[in-house]
């Protein structure tokens, strides 16, 4: 009966020393979340504050000058996928995003 009374004692601080190992990992991932939230964050705002400006410029400069014979069909189809390819960045950037606030919402309601 002693050696069953110490082996459950054993167990039980196996088992805590298991869910404070489980918490900390836990902390570790919440931690990697957060820096990779802030770090998509900026990417976001950049394209959100200048790159989206950029792109809407960049198609209304080359189309007037499209329209006015300064610029080639050609060249106009250049400006318009450099615009194009911003906006996707825009995309992409927003996508990482969400995955990144999906993980960490996940994260956040382990408890």
């Amino acid at each position: 009966m002693k050696n069953k009374v110490k082996a459950l004692e054993t167990d039980v601080e196996l088992q805590k020393a298991e869910l404070k190992w489980q918490e900390l990992n836990l902390d570790n991932l919440k931690n990697q979340a957060v820096t990779k939230l802030e770090k998509e964050q900026i990417m976001l705002d950049f394209y959100e504050e200048s790159g989206l400006k950029q792109a809407e410029s960049i198609i209304s400069a080359s189309t007037l000058s499209y329209r006015s014979g300064e610029i080639s069909f050609a060249e106009l189809s250049q400006f318009i996928a450099q615009a194009i390819s911003i906006k996707q960045n825009y995309l992409d950037a927003l996508n990482l995003y969400n995955q990144s606030m999906i993980e960490y919402q996940y994260l956040a309601n382990q408890n």
